[in-house]
Formats: C-alpha cells, structure tokens, sequence
C-alpha cells in the first residue's frame, strides 16, 4: 500500500508555536497515532517496522491517520493536550471522521492515556503499545534507571513538566475517566518502561471498564507485531 500523507501547518493556540501534523485521508474512521520519543510526525509513514505492521491494517479497516508532531518530545505536556485537542476538533469538522482509534506507544502511548483522561469526547477507542502511567513516578524511574535512553526521557519529562503537572497529568489519579474500550499491550521484559506501569492501572480501572490488559513476550517494541490483534478488538 503506496501512502504519501499531506503535511498540514498550524500555528499553536496556546503559544503560537508553529508545528504541524500529517494526514493520509480515508475512511470515516480516523487512527491517531501519536509518536515516540526521540521520533517526528512523520513516524508511521516512514520507520520501516511500523510502516510493515501498520500500512496493511489501514486498507484492512480503511482508516484515515492523522499523526501529530506535537512539539517533538513534549510527552504531552499542557500545551501539547491543547494543540491535539484543537487538530482533531478542527479534522472532525473539515474532514468528517465519525470516530478517532488512537494506537500510540512508548511516549506516545504516555501522552494518548493522558489526553484520553483530558478529552475522553474526542477518543472513541484507545490502543496503548506500552506507555507510562504515573508521569511523575516514571520520570524519577529514568533518573535511577540504568538504560541508555532513561537519562534522555529524565531530561525531557523535566524539561516540559512543572511540578505540579506530575499530579495533574497522572492517569492513575484519572482512571475513572478511561470510559472507552481500551487495549493495552506491555512487553513483559520491557527496560525503558517497566510493564508495571500497565499493571498499576489496571488495578485502579472501574469495575466494567471496556478494557484488555496484556504482557506480550518481549521487550519495548514487542507490542508492535500485536497491531492487528489490538486493532480488532478496537474496531
């Protein structure tokens, strides 16, 4: 499947920082896909393991993308809520889609549960391929962490986040807002992002919650190979 997504520029109500988003426009149904640390919009269009687990599902289900840049590594931080909130606001009026289907991991799965907390009206489905839960508690994680990338993630959380941001955009204190069908996949060997962040939700979802929760084999990309699995339970 040949995909070659337009760029749309924005300009930020918040500060009026310029970034931008792609878009590759199809069916009703929209896939958010909010990208990883140290990675660009441009993510699922051209890391090649992604673009062989994703791009065929997208003709499967006949899903639009709308992939956000987000100001790069800001692991949604305040304005970054905003800015997504404004994009998919603004594409559900111009383009039509019916229903946002977020798969998002690693920081972008972080930042996907902490705007679903934020705007639970504007994420139909949530699909999480590892992610973060307690931003505060995960950032003093990577402080003592002993990966190479920990120190990176310890600096950019740091560097985006107030102190008072760690209890307002904590998930685990929002669980009750998680009302959507939900697949969280974690790989069980994970070093960036201990796959007891997954499980530390899960114990404080509401009784009925619409939710899967998985340890696949593997390490921090393992989840990826489970796309289609995530994707059908989803939709």
């Amino acid at each position: 499947m040949n995909i070659e997504p337009e760029k749309i520029v924005f300009n930020s109500s918040v500060d009026g920082k310029e970034d931008y988003f792609m878009l590759h426009r199809a069916g009703k149904d929209c896939l958010v896909w909010l990208h990883g640390h140290g990675s660009h919009g441009e993510q699922p269009f051209t890391r090649q393991d992604v673009v062989g687990f994703l791009h065929p599902l997208l003709e499967k289900y006949d899903l639009s993308v709308i992939s956000p840049n987000l100001r790069d590594n800001a692991w949604m931080s305040t304005a970054a809520v905003a800015d997504l909130a404004g994009i998919l606001t603004g594409a559900k009026k111009e383009y039509g889609f019916e229903r946002y289907i977020f798969l998002c991991g690693s920081m972008g799965g972080t930042g996907a549960l902490i705007f679903a907390a934020y705007h639970p009206e504007l994420v139909d489905r949530l699909g999480i391929m590892g992610a973060a839960t307690d931003i505060g508690r995960y950032r003093e994680f990577c402080r003592t962490g002993t990966h190479p990338v920990h120190e990176q993630l310890y600096q950019a959380i740091t560097e985006n986040y107030s102190e008072s941001d760690y209890i307002r955009h904590n998930v685990c204190n929002m669980a009750e807002k998680l009302t959507m069908p939900i697949c969280f996949y974690h790989g069980e060997s994970d070093p960036v992002m201990p796959v007891s962040e997954m499980t530390e939700l899960q114990k404080l979802m509401p009784q009925g919650a619409k939710a899967v929760f998985k340890s696949v084999p593997g390490e921090h990309d393992a989840p990826l190979a489970y796309m289609d699995e995530i994707l059908s339970f989803l939709i």
